[in-house]
């Protein structure tokens, strides 16, 4: 497949993503379709670095709405995110799967350096000051992704 056939689908999967709310997306690998190098730059993805995780229990779970809608406002934007995601959580029927709180962020990050402007970034701080009282956890997981 050349990279003219291949740049359709790239584009319809970018779509599809934003569409359904999934965020920015981070597409599979395209070595199979086309070479990474042919591809224009504006297309070409970061690497990760780490990956940023954060699951939010309310205190009053009828203020998940206004929670979405600050962090999709305020966390994209923010330079040094090349992944966002937001979502709640769902039931797959697996007992194993921990569903106990009200909204789930994703970020993803190029550079330790990236992740740590992001943590102190006015648009960040803003977000946690507003919401800080309202929330009654907060759980943080980072990872890195050097095996990729």
């Amino acid at each position: 497949m050349n990279f003219t056939s291949a740049r359709p689908l790239a584009l319809a999967a970018l779509f599809c993503s934003a569409l359904f709310g999934c965020g920015t997306a981070h597409l599979p690998p395209m070595t199979d379709l086309v070479s990474p190098a042919a591809l224009p730059v504006s297309t070409q993805l970061a690497p990760l670095v780490l990956r940023h995780v954060v699951l939010f229990t309310l205190k009053d779970s009828a203020d998940r709405p206004a929670l979405e809608q600050d962090c999709d406002r305020l966390l994209p934007s923010i330079p040094g995110v090349i992944e966002y995601s937001l979502g709640r959580p769902i039931d797959t029927g697996r007992s194993t799967v921990d569903g106990t709180y009200d909204l789930a962020v994703y970020l993803g990050f190029a550079s330790i350096k990236e992740y740590r402007g992001y943590l102190v970034h006015p648009q960040h701080v803003a977000l946690v000051a507003a919401w800080n009282g309202k929330f009654e956890s907060v759980r943080v997981f980072d990872f890195g992704c050097d095996h990729e």
